[in-house]
């Protein structure tokens, strides 16, 4: 059976292309340089899993001690091959930042008594109902009684929300494990500490809570062994991804980064794209131009008030029709239908301006929904062939 993670099952929803170049086809590309807040926010791990380790054996380092650790290890093992994306910082700004996440840390745990610690980075597996194992690792893991808190460190840049912490699958993935391991664990709290900010967040769940999030879990799974097509999800977060150059919304481009500029130049794909569009410019440039025809023929069908205008060949039925209008935010339409009780009528998959409209037509909505919209004219033209007799000459 196959063990899977958070990062595993996270990867499948941000990308099932993705998941399948990295858990099933596992193609072989050059790995890619780690990122500035990567290498930071593991220096930072490695420096307060040191503290908490030996305080395991009662040694208590100062935190001279521990800033000259997490220094040590930044210049043993930074390179030019860790990427600095933001242009106004330097590898040495995020040096100082974990410099300071660790200061503040240390200031205000001291003198760590918080919690008995039980467990640092752990490994451990969880067995899941349709036979699968999910992988725990647990930044701390400690307990006050019987209460138990798994811990997580977080160096982000952006603080987690409450709403983000009440809805987070990891943490609460891992606090499943600890009460299933730990029978006397009648609290179980998810805690962020959050570095840069020096506070923390806490979550909790109930065991109700718990059982329904590791059947979701179970579902997604299920969902992934089942799964026999892999689409792509084309975000930011592409630019970022080991696979691109495999991947077929970029492969073409990486292809194309390896031609001469003559050989740019005779790719078929590039002279489809370029032909393509020179015909889209021109479609667009037409529809303009039938658009501003359209209008100079709803103006003589007015003016001579006639309903049908006729040409050499064909003819042009102009019918005009009432137009409800609506404003860009549709909340307060939204808000007045609920207010009455009449909002599911125009929702089946998804909200019908069509059939709205009919009503506000009809009369058949209240003032309040009323005072939303405004009610103007529409027109259709409708070209058709002159028949043979009523051609000229």
């Amino acid at each position: 059976m196959t063990r899977y993670s958070h990062s595993r099952l996270s990867t499948y929803e941000k990308c099932p292309y993705q998941y399948k170049l990295k858990y099933i086809e596992r193609p072989d590309v050059p790995l890619p340089p780690g990122t500035i807040e990567a290498f930071m926010g593991s220096m930072v791990h490695g420096a307060l899993e040191k503290l908490y380790r030996d305080l395991g054996f009662q040694k208590r380092d100062g935190l001279d001690e521990i800033i000259g650790s997490f220094n040590a290890s930044w210049a043993k093992s930074i390179s030019d091959d860790v990427i600095v994306n933001n242009p106004e910082h330097t590898a040495e700004n995020y040096r100082l930042t974990g410099e300071k996440c660790i200061s503040d840390f240390y200031k205000r745990m001291h003198p760590f008594d918080q919690m008995t610690i039980l467990g640092l980075e752990t490994e451990d597996m969880m067995d899941l109902p349709n036979g699968h194992s999910y992988h725990v690792r647990i930044d701390k893991l400690g307990c006050r009684g019987k209460e138990y808190f798994v811990c997580d460190y977080k160096t982000d840049g952006r603080m987690k929300t409450q709403p983000e912490a009440d809805a987070d699958r990891q943490l609460a993935m891992y606090s499943k494990w600890v009460r299933d391991n730990h029978r006397d664990a009648e609290k179980t709290y998810l805690l962020w500490h959050m570095l840069r900010f020096d506070k923390d967040v806490v979550s909790e769940r109930t065991d109700a809570q718990l059982d329904d999030l590791v059947s979701k879990t179970v579902a997604l799974i299920d969902r992934i062994e089942g799964c026999d097509e892999w689409p792509t999800n084309r975000t930011y977060l592409c630019d970022y991804c080991v696979y691109k150059a495999v991947c077929p919304e970029f492969s073409h481009e990486a292809e194309l980064k390896l031609l001469t500029p003559e050989q740019f130049a005779e790719d078929d794909g590039v002279r489809l794209v370029d032909e393509y569009m020179a015909l889209n410019a021109q479609e667009k440039e037409l529809k303009g131009s039938i658009e501003a025809v359209k209008s100079k023929v709803i103006s003589f069908s007015e003016q001579k008030n006639v309903a049908v205008v006729y040409g050499t060949a064909h003819k042009l039925s102009v019918k005009s029709s009432d137009k409800v209008e609506y404003p860009k935010d549709m909340e307060r339409i939204y808000d007045a239908l609920k207010k009455n009780g009449t909002y599911d009528d125009y929702t089946e998959t998804k909200f019908s301006k069509d059939l709205l409209s009919k009503d506000v037509l009809g009369g058949a909505v209240g003032k309040d929904v009323m005072r939303e919209v405004s009610v103007g004219k529409g027109y259709r033209v409708t070209p058709s062939k002159r028949g043979r007799e009523e051609e000229d000459g």
